[in-house]
């Protein structure tokens, strides 16, 4: 008996932690920002086209560690652009036709971290390890897209454009 009760316990104990390391995200942005309120986790919200595109935005896949960071700190979602419903998000997201990752604040009511483009296994468990801090509060959002930089342009007045132009 007590065996039996023993093995029910540990097997209760391990069967939702199987099941949250799989890795199946939310695909509903909406029902992941309710579960990321009620849990004060933050968001990791992926950006593709297609099924299991998230996956494939990881360079070799996401490794173990990021798998646990993410089972364990986020709430993860995946937006798919393929669907009507994740273009919409995807738009709001300003990630229309790209693929992305958007790390949010615990709840999700902020934006702490977007990155557009494929990330590296290493990168991601990095970012996750940043973010995933109990204690982490968001004062601006960081990103991977450096700003291009355009020097001032400057135009002469008419009068020194050409010298001679001015003469009568």
């Amino acid at each position: 008996m007590f065996t039996s009760m023993a093995l029910a316990a540990l097997w209760g104990a391990l069967v939702p932690q199987v099941n949250r390391l799989t890795l199946n995200p939310e695909q509903d942005y909406r029902a992941a920002r309710t579960v990321a309120t009620k849990e004060q986790k933050p968001l990791a919200v992926f950006v593709g086209k297609g099924e299991q595109a998230w996956k494939s935005m990881v360079k070799d896949g996401p490794d173990a560690e990021a798998r646990k960071l993410l089972a364990q700190r986020f709430v993860l979602v995946y937006v798919d652009q393929a669907t009507e419903y994740g273009q919409t998000v995807a738009a709001s997201l300003s990630l229309t036709g790209k693929n992305g990752l958007i790390i949010s604040s615990r709840g999700g009511d902020l934006m702490a971290y977007r990155h557009e483009g494929d990330i590296s296994a290493a990168e991601l468990t990095q970012l996750l390890t940043r973010f995933g801090v109990a204690d982490g509060s968001v004062i601006t959002t960081e990103t991977n897209v450096r700003p291009v930089y355009t020097p001032p342009s400057y135009v002469a007045p008419a009068a020194f454009a050409n010298p001679l132009a001015c003469q009568t």
